[in-house]
């Protein structure tokens, strides 16, 4: 059914100086953790957020194209460094979607937080967590229904520029 979609409505406030800022809204966890800049420039499930955690929550996570409510704290830790954390509706959907947004946060919530440095190279580290027990994917209890469990996990990510021509072409690798 044809329909108008809101993707994505939030309100960024800085604050010290541009140091910091919060973010509410409907938000893109994936705008901002869980990314870097090679990988994005590819399509296809591979590059984008890791499998292990795009597979969960009730709705999959806040991620384009359905994302939820949250909150985030993003601080820049002089200038090449980063810490941000973010708490989010487990359930993610949006206006337009049918049932819109959920408001009741009755699945729980979504935490993750991510630290990072790019100087030559960028490393960045992360970790989220869901505040509620899932089904889970693959394991099944002693009567065939899927089993509950704690969806949570960590990641790395490593970015390294290895060429740049002069007319502007680069060659980064990402792990």
């Amino acid at each position: 059914t044809p329909r108008l979609r809101l993707f994505e409505l939030w309100i960024d406030q800085g604050f010290a100086d541009g140091r910091g800022s919060v973010l509410a809204g409907l938000y893109n966890l994936n705008s901002e953790f869980y990314v870097n800049e090679a990988a994005a420039a590819l399509i296809g499930p591979a590059f984008g957020i890791g499998s292990e955690l795009a597979a969960t929550g009730p709705n999959g996570p806040s991620i384009f194209p359905s994302t939820s409510l949250g909150l985030r704290l993003n601080l820049n830790l002089g200038q090449d460094a980063y810490a941000r954390a973010a708490v989010l509706n487990a359930r993610s959907g949006v206006v337009g979607d049918p049932g819109g947004v959920d408001t009741t946060f009755g699945d729980g919530v979504l935490t993750i937080a991510e630290i990072g440095i790019a100087r030559d190279a960028q490393f960045s580290l992360g970790a989220w967590r869901y505040s509620r027990d899932q089904d889970d994917i693959r394991d099944l209890d002693a009567v065939g229904d899927p089993a509950k469990r704690t969806a949570q996990g960590a990641y790395v990510l490593l970015q390294r520029p290895f060429m740049e021509t002069s007319t502007g072409l680069k060659v980064t690798a990402f792990l």
